[in-house]
């Protein structure tokens, strides 16, 4: 996942999972001088040699409060948790100084391999947008967010697409809540009441939704979109393949995401290529993208 920063401070946090697939840890890492100097890596999961641990998510609130999630099979087979899901596990901590943190586990039926999407609410708390398994092998999305006693509530379902797929469909959710409080997600589904990747708004803290706008070109396998907002605008980006050529494809809205620009080409490449990731720095929004054929790009959006 992309590093995060602490307002103001200068430091930089990184979370990452190293290991085998089937026990993988998480550690933490921290540079106070721009990334130029880490610290020693930190386990932040409880090591295991029966359980892979996914899905990295970290936030940082603007008092420095650090809150980590990850998908975690710890007590689970591997044909257990391809079917029921693995669990959300979370750990929390001021600043990079603690040594260890306590894992506190939260929900089953995680959909193990697809990316968590967390976010900070205005009160300063992370929300999570995930893909569940739902009864009937449907994968579907929902939504949870931390108490101010730093628990995880209830969660609650967002998406009713109806993708019933008994394997992880390896395409996670992605969330920005603007600085007015709305809730701005984007994803992937192949569902039987839809398919394709979509957007939509909520202005009640992600209890309902506007009706799914889909986007992307069908034929060229539109996905992996991020969305990020930065005041009233909001930029969507997705990967499309059209068999020859990667292309990475943004919309924009100046209007709390109610109307978009027409897709532009941002970058395309011939060779490999990660997923693309929206980036801000309060005043601009940046594409963070790797290929093989380009190496690292950040792109500022205009």
């Amino acid at each position: 996942m992309p590093p995060a920063g602490e307002l103001g401070q200068g430091r930089i946090y990184v979370l990452y999972a190293a290991g085998t697939p089937g026990a993988a840890t998480s550690y933490f890492a921290s540079s106070t001088d721009g990334g130029r100097s880490f610290s020693a890596p930190m386990p932040v999961s409880d090591p295991t040699v029966h359980a892979g641990h996914t899905q990295d998510a970290m936030v940082v609130s603007p008092s420095g409060q650090v809150y980590m999630f990850w998908n975690d099979e710890r007590g689970k087979d591997k044909a257990s948790a391809e079917s029921q899901g693995a669990s959300l596990y979370y750990a929390t901590t001021k600043g990079p100084s603690r040594s260890s943190w306590s894992n506190r586990e939260s929900k089953d039926g995680m959909c193990n391999c697809c990316r968590l999407a967390v976010d900070l609410d205005l009160d300063g708390l992370p929300v999570v947008l995930a893909r569940f398994v739902y009864p009937g092998q449907v994968r579907d999305h929902g939504m949870l967010k931390l108490s101010p006693r730093g628990l995880l509530g209830e969660p609650w379902r967002v998406t009713e697409d109806d993708w019933r797929i008994e394997a992880c469909p390896v395409h996670g959710p992605a969330l920005s809540i603007a600085s007015d409080g709305r809730y701005h997600i984007a994803w992937f589904t192949q569902g039987s009441r839809r398919g394709g990747l979509f957007y939509a708004h909520s202005d009640d803290l992600g209890k309902h939704f506007s009706a799914p706008m889909a986007f992307g070109e069908i034929g060229k396998q539109p996905a992996h979109a991020d969305v990020l907002a930065l005041g009233k605008r909001v930029v969507l980006v997705w990967k499309e393949f059209d068999g020859r050529q990667t292309r990475l494809i943004a919309m924009q809205a100046r209007d709390r995401g109610e109307t978009w620009s027409a897709p532009t080409v941002i970058a395309q490449t011939s060779s490999a290529a990660d997923y693309p990731f929206l980036i801000n720095d309060s005043q601009a929004i940046f594409l963070s993208w790797h290929s093989v054929e380009h190496g690292y790009q950040l792109i500022p959006l205009p």
